[in-house]
């Protein structure tokens, strides 16, 4: 799933509560504007999930990998009596 932080066309908004830090939220309040605090936030964790996908793919990835080359050493052993055969 692509998280792009923007709405699009016939989404619709949810309204959520959330506890952070004092320190982030007096930041937050300091740095962004009311007016565009909403964007602000579904922006960034829209980056943010985006990001952590990415992250979760590449592990899966990297452990269907190791899963196949565990595999393909396997089934080399097995073959490999078959494969010298007729060189020895």
């Amino acid at each position: 799933m692509r998280f792009s932080g923007r709405g699009t066309e016939g989404d619709m908004n949810v309204k959520m509560t959330f506890t952070i830090p004092e320190e982030i939220a007096r930041s937050f309040r300091d740095t962004v504007p009311q007016s565009k605090r909403s964007g602000f936030v579904a922006k960034a964790l829209g980056e943010k999930l985006h990001a952590a996908e990415k992250e979760r793919l590449e592990q899966e990835l990297i452990e269907s990998y190791i899963e196949r080359y565990d595999e393909d050493q396997r089934m080399d052993k097995d073959w490999e009596s078959a494969t010298l055969q007729g060189w020895l």
